[in-house]
């Protein structure tokens, strides 16, 4: 019976480190174009993920970014087009699109598309632990089309929580050898 309590316990201590998502976090964003990395002039390339919109390219769109979702807003009638690979490393593609970079967020496992915010065949993504690319290379948009990525995110356990979990470990062993 104590054993029991003393694991649940240790389960609950492990179990309790902060769930914050991509809030919080510090994205780096970086469209990607022709070959390589394009830098704009006013348009932001760093913003904090807590649900406000940063204005990226020019005025071509926004992005906002919450705990469990991004959503990129196109502000003006755009079209991308073909383009040479841009940006191939630690399994993203992107030909003609903007890469998003999270630091100090949870690790994300799953990304999906909600494909009732916007349809095309030629719009694709991929993720990594701590990036999400955006490929529209041949995708034309409107002003206002909305395209929103759903996220899972799974918080990395803190090196307090692991060291407090092989503790109460190490004491079960040492009890039950006892007895």
């Amino acid at each position: 019976m104590k054993i029991a309590s003393v694991l649940a316990m240790a389960a609950l201590i492990f179990s309790s480190g902060a769930y914050a998502g991509l809030n919080g976090s510090t994205v780096s964003s970086t469209y990607y174009y022709n070959g390589g990395a394009y830098a704009f002039g006013n348009s932001a390339t760093t913003f904090n993920a807590a649900g406000t919109s940063a204005d990226l390219v020019f005025g071509s769109f926004n992005v906002s970014v919450t705990d469990n979702q991004i959503t990129y807003t196109f502000l003006k009638d755009s079209f991308f087009d073909y383009s040479a690979p841009s940006y191939t490393s630690n399994g993203i593609v992107i030909n003609s699109g903007n890469l998003l970079s999270f630091t100090g967020a949870d690790r994300i496992t799953s990304v999906t598309y909600d494909s009732q915010s916007f349809q095309s065949t030629d719009l694709s993504f991929t993720f990594n632990d701590n990036q999400v690319g955006l490929n529209w290379e041949n995708v034309s948009f409107t002003a206002g089309s909305k395209v929103i990525l759903n996220l899972v995110t799974t918080p990395v356990p803190e090196p307090e929580n692991l060291a407090l979990l092989l503790a109460g470990l190490g004491l079960i062993a040492v009890r039950r050898r006892q007895l």
